[in-house]
C-alpha cells in the first residue's frame, strides 16, 4: 500500500484533482521555502558567487540586524551637530563673525547634516552616495561649476542610481579621473541626466582599491547575514511544523478496492478544511487516516544565533548590544564599553565627516555663496553624564579620600593634600586644612560647574573630616547652591538680551526649572553627605 505525508494544503489539492503533489525538501541551509522565495534573484537563497546591489538592499530591508549594521553608525556620527568656529590668520579665533553666522543659517535652513546622513546610508549599503550640489549660476549641470554663484538645492543619489564617467583624454590633466556622474532617478529613470564632478560630493566608508568608490560594509559578513535569516526562518518552520499536525493518508488501489467517489472526496475535504477537536472524519473504508504530532523537541536557535551576531558585530564595528536595537543611553557599563563606543564616533566624526565638511563649506566659499575666512568645525558632546551618575561618581570618590584618612583627617595612606590632588582632583592649597568659619559675606569665586563641583566636595571632605558640623556643611552647601544657580540665572538673562530678546527676567517656565534645580542640587548634597557620615535621612520613611 502506497503512503505519503501530506499537509493540509497538499491534501486539499489531492482531493481536488487526484493528483499528488512532487516532493520538495525546505532545506534549512538554503532556507526560504521553494514558491515563497522574495529574493531579488528567485528561488533559494544559497550563498552566491557575487553579491550586487539588489542583493544588499534586500538584506537592509529585510534583517533588522542588517538595516542596524548601516543605521547606527551614520545616525551617531550625523545626528550629533556641530557648531562653527572661525579664526583669523594667525589663528585667533574669532567670535560672532558673519562668516559663522552664514554657515550656521546654511546648515540649518538646508538640513545639511540629513543631507550627509543619508549619503553615508547609502554608502555603509551599497558602496557610495553622491551629493549634488545646485546652483543658480547660469549654467547646466555638465559644466564644471565656477566663479560667483548662489545656492539652490541638494540631491542625494545612491550609488546604484550613478555612473561615474571617466576622462578617456590621454593629453588631459584629468586622463582617468572622474570628471562627471550619469544618474538615473530611480523614481523617475526616464528623466536621467549628467552633472559635472565640481558640483557633485561622493561619499563613501569603505575603500575598495579596484574601484573609484567604496564598498558595502555588508559585503563581507553576507554569508552571515544569509545564515542567520536561515536560521530564523528554520525556527520558525520548525516551531510551526510541530504545532500544526501532519497527516498521513493511506488508500488500497488494489484491483478489487473499490472506486473513490467525487462526493466522498469533497466530503473530505471539507472534512479537513474544519478540523476540531469535537470533530469526526468520515471517509471510505479503504482510506486511513493518522495523524503525526510533532516531537516537541527544537534545537535551541540560540546556541548559533549569539556567535553569528558576535561575529557581525566584530566585521561592522559596532557592538552587540546596539546592533541588536539596545540604546547607548539604556546600557550598563558591563554589557558594553560605552567610551570605547564613542571614541569610535568621535574619530569618524573628526577623521573621516569632518573632512568631507570642510571640502562642502570650502566651494561654497570658492563660489561666494559664504563669506570668505578660516572656517573651523567643531561636534557636539556625544555623551554627558546627569546629575545622578555625577553624584555617584562624587561619592565614589570621597569614599575613597575617606578610605585614605584616619577619622581625625590626618593622613593614613596619604596626607590631606594628597587626597585633594590626586582623588578629588583639587588644588591642594584649597582650604589650608584648617577649620574656617562659614558665616562669611565674602563667597568664594567659580567661573563654572567644574569650580562649583568642586566646592560641594571639598566642603564634604571637611565635614567628614570633623572641620566643620553636618548644619554648618548644609547651610553652607545652600549658599554656594543657590549662588551658583543665580549666578546660571544672570547668565540666561545676558544670553536673551544678546539676542535681541528685550526681557528684565527669565520666563516663568525658566524660573521653575532653575529653582527644581536648585532644591535638587541640595537634596542630592545632603543625601551624599548622609550616606559618608552613615546617617539615615530623617525625611525617608522607617522600615
Amino acid at each position: 500500500m502506497p503512503k505519503a505525508l501530506l499537509s493540509a494544503e497538499q491534501y486539499s489539492e489531492f482531493v481536488t484533482n487526484g493528483t499528488l503533489p512532487k516532493y520538495s525538501a525546505n532545506s534549512a541551509v538554503t532556507g526560504i521555502p521553494r514558491g515563497r522565495s522574495e529574493s531579488p534573484n528567485g528561488g533559494n537563497r544559497s550563498f552566491p558567487a557575487s553579491i550586487s546591489n539588489e542583493d544588499f538592499w534586500y538584506l537592509y530591508k529585510r534583517c533588522d540586524i542588517a538595516e542596524n549594521a548601516v543605521d547606527i553608525i551614520p545616525k551617531n556620527v550625523w545626528g550629533n551637530k556641530w557648531k562653527f568656529r572661525v579664526f583669523t590668520g594667525q589663528g585667533a579665533e574669532i567670535s560672532d563673525s558673519e562668516l559663522e553666522k552664514a554657515a550656521y543659517a546654511l546648515t540649518k535652513q538646508y538640513n545639511i547634516n540629513l543631507v550627509f546622513q543619508e549619503a553615508h546610508i547609502y554608502a555603509r549599503c551599497i558602496g557610495f552616495g553622491l551629493i549634488v550640489i545646485g546652483l543658480k549660476d547660469g549654467k547646466t549641470l555638465d559644466q564644471s561649476a565656477e566663479g560667483q554663484s548662489e545656492f539652490s538645492y541638494l540631491s542625494v543619489y545612491s550609488g546604484d542610481e550613478v555612473k561615474p564617467v571617466y576622462d578617456q583624454d590621454a593629453q588631459s590633466e584629468t586622463y582617468r579621473q572622474i570628471i562627471a556622474y550619469q544618474v538615473t532617478p530611480e523614481q523617475d529613470a526616464k528623466n536621467k541626466f549628467e552633472v559635472h564632478a565640481s558640483r557633485c560630493i561622493m561619499v563613501y566608508e569603505k575603500k575598495n582599491s579596484k574601484q573609484p568608490h567604496g564598498v558595502s560594509i555588508l559585503q563581507a559578513p553576507y554569508d552571515l547575514f544569509l545564515i542567520l535569516k536561515n536560521t530564523d526562518w528554520s525556527a520558525g518552520e520548525a516551531y510551526y511544523q510541530n504545532a500544526s499536525p501532519l497527516y498521513e493518508l493511506s488508500w488500497d488501489d488494489t484491483e478489487s478496492s473499490e472506486d473513490i467517489t467525487l462526493e466522498e472526496k469533497e466530503r473530505s475535504k471539507s472534512d479537513l478544511e474544519d478540523l476540531n477537536a469535537r470533530k469526526r472524519i468520515i471517509h471510505p473504508k479503504s482510506w486511513e487516516l493518522k495523524v503525526i504530532q510533532g516531537s516537541g523537541r527544537i534545537a535551541d536557535p540560540q546556541l548559533i544565533w549569539d556567535s553569528i551576531i558576535e561575529r557581525i558585530a566584530g566585521s561592522v564595528g559596532i557592538p552587540k548590544q546596539l546592533l541588536l536595537g539596545t540604546s547607548a543611553g539604556a546600557l550598563a557599563s558591563g554589557e558594553v564599553n560605552l567610551m570605547q563606543w564613542y571614541n569610535t564616533i568621535a574619530l569618524q566624526q573628526s577623521g573621516w565627516a569632518e573632512p568631507y565638511l570642510n571640502e562642502f563649506y570650502g566651494r561654497l566659499q570658492s563660489w561666494g555663496i559664504l563669506p570668505q575666512g578660516s572656517l573651523g568645525v567643531v561636534w557636539g558632546t556625544l555623551w554627558e553624564m546627569d546629575e545622578k551618575e555625577k553624584a555617584q561618581i562624587l561619592q565614589i570618590k570621597v569614599s575613597t579620600a575617606v578610605a585614605a584618612l584616619s577619622s581625625t583627617g590626618q593622613g593614613v595612606l596619604m596626607s590631606l593634600e594628597e587626597v585633594r590632588e590626586t582623588i578629588l582632583d583639587l588644588s591642594p592649597v584649597v582650604g589650608g586644612g584648617s577649620k574656617q568659619s562659614f558665616q562669611t559675606n565674602q563667597p568664594e569665586v567659580y567661573a563654572d560647574h567644574a569650580e562649583f563641583t568642586k566646592l560641594l566636595v571639598k566642603l564634604k571632605v571637611r565635614c567628614i573630616a570633623g572641620e566643620v558640623s553636618k548644619d554648618e556643611a548644609l547651610a553652607e552647601a545652600k549658599r554656594l547652591i543657590g549662588e551658583y544657580v543665580e549666578k546660571r540665572r544672570a547668565d540666561a538673562l545676558q544670553e536673551l538680551t544678546a539676542k535681541g530678546v528685550r526681557v528684565t527676567r527669565l520666563p516663568p517656565e525658566m524660573q521653575r526649572s532653575l529653582r527644581k534645580q536648585e532644591r535638587d542640587y541640595l537634596k542630592q548634597f545632603k543625601a551624599i553627605l548622609e550616606d559618608a557620615l552613615d546617617e539615615p535621612d530623617p525625611d525617608d520613611p522607617v522600615e
